[in-house]
């Protein structure tokens, strides 16, 4: 099978959170696969390496950064060497998150913000900071993950459907959140998309012990060619 192109995408600078394994490292391969610039970050040092590695040797402009999103200034600079070396981001993936399961009778809240850190706050504050870029160049897509866990009611992982359940869909839609609060001021950026996809649970290297499932939405930025 013959995956559509983009044209769109050529050379479109990317930036996605989480990218080294699982969903992320999917999302990595796609964009890289359509000619854009990605710059991706996750904790998992190695496997980040080694994905930005195979896809540059197969002639992808790929860059990876070990970096931990729950660090704001860490992330931010992160976001500001992406940006040094592929340009202005234009399209954010805010992929990144961490379903540990947890008994909600015994989590501190020390592991609550912790929780809150790496399923919803990074995302946040990446919005934040490629947003004057998306201004200056009148266009952007923020695509945020969410899950269905909450929606389902899952057990066990109370404070990640927490985080997932203030993970919108897009603007434009009858419910209001976190995305459109956010993103009604970027009234510079001509054509901004923010959708919100959420996938089923998925088994990656870090996840082996759920069951698979395919996603739930299958995100399209553009049109492919001919179509």
């Amino acid at each position: 099978m013959t995956n559509a192109v983009y044209p769109c995408l050529k050379e479109k600078p990317v930036l996605i959170s989480g990218g080294a394994s699982g969903i992320g490292e999917a999302i990595v391969k796609s964009f890289a696969a359509q000619g854009a610039r990605v710059g991706f970050v996750d904790l998992m040092e190695d496997a980040g390496a080694a994905l930005a590695s195979e896809l540059r040797g197969a002639g992808h402009t790929v860059v990876f950064q070990r970096c931990d999103i729950t660090d704001t200034e860490q992330y931010r600079r992160a976001i500001k060497h992406f940006e040094g070396v592929h340009g202005p981001c234009l399209v954010l993936v805010n992929n990144a998150a961490n379903d540990t399961r947890m008994d909600w009778q015994k989590v501190t809240p020390e592991e609550f913000n912790r929780r809150i850190g790496v399923n919803l706050a990074h995302a946040f504050f990446a919005i934040q900071a490629v947003a004057p870029g998306m201004i200056a160049a009148r266009q952007g897509s923020i695509i945020n993950f969410g899950s269905i866990s909450w929606m389902a009611a899952q057990a066990g992982i109370p404070v990640y459907t927490a985080a997932k359940a203030a993970t919108p869909r897009s603007p434009g839609t009858r419910r209001r959140g976190r995305s459109r609060s956010r993103t009604g001021k970027l009234g510079g950026a001509r054509r901004k998309r923010v959708p919100r996809g959420c996938p089923r649970a998925t088994a990656s290297s870090t996840s082996c012990s759920r069951p698979p499932g395919p996603a739930a939405r299958t995100l399209r930025p553009c049109r492919p060619a001919g179509s």
